[in-house]
């Protein structure tokens, strides 16, 4: 297990995140990951016309994500399916 802080920064869109998140993770010497990387095209355009994506749409890049993500969308009583 590493001894690195796993931090996760959420708003919405236009709030900042990524430059805070860019930010803090200079500050604390870790690695800086863009979650909209791990999202299909087609759904960064959805969400770039301001669609947003159903829960089963959002489910593969929680996959694509890891293990973290999976097991707290599992503590907040959501359903993701298990990494292959």
């Amino acid at each position: 297990m590493s001894n690195q802080p796993l931090v996760v920064v959420m708003g919405v869109t236009g709030s900042g995140k990524s430059t805070v998140g860019r930010r803090l993770a200079e500050l604390l010497g870790v690695a800086f990951i863009e979650g909209d990387d791990f999202h299909d095209p087609e759904h960064l355009a959805r969400m770039a016309r301001g669609d947003a994506l159903t829960e089963a749409e959002r489910a593969p890049w929680l996959v694509r994500l890891g293990p973290p993500s999976c097991l707290d969308a599992a503590r907040t009583g959501r359903s993701w399916p298990a990494p292959p």
